[in-house]
């Protein structure tokens, strides 16, 4: 579980990092930036747009995979159960998943 935790960890903080240079992209070009480094203004929003798209669909997608995951292995270890009461009880002070 733990190699699963750092692998959306690291989708989380790629995609996150995508929306944010997308962001600062459009803002920059909103801005007047782009003409100041002679960018044609269509296909540079359009550009950051995407980037923008992408992080954040790729970041959704990530999300609920990885609560999909979270769910799957909870399940398979017993604290919870897809009919009726769970047989196991973690204390409040334990991760339910790690252990």
């Amino acid at each position: 579980p733990l190699f699963r935790s750092r692998w959306f960890l690291f989708v989380y903080r790629a995609c996150y990092a995508l929306v944010l240079i997308g962001y600062i992209f459009i803002m920059i070009l909103l801005l007047g930036g782009g003409n100041l480094a002679h960018i044609a203004p269509h296909s540079s929003m359009e550009f950051g747009s995407t980037i923008v798209f992408y992080g954040l669909y790729f970041g959704v997608l990530g999300r609920d995979l990885a609560q999909v995951c979270t769910e799957s292995i909870a399940v398979k270890i017993g604290y919870v159960r897809t009919s009726g009461l769970p047989t196991k009880s973690a204390s409040t002070s334990t991760c339910a998943i790690c252990g």
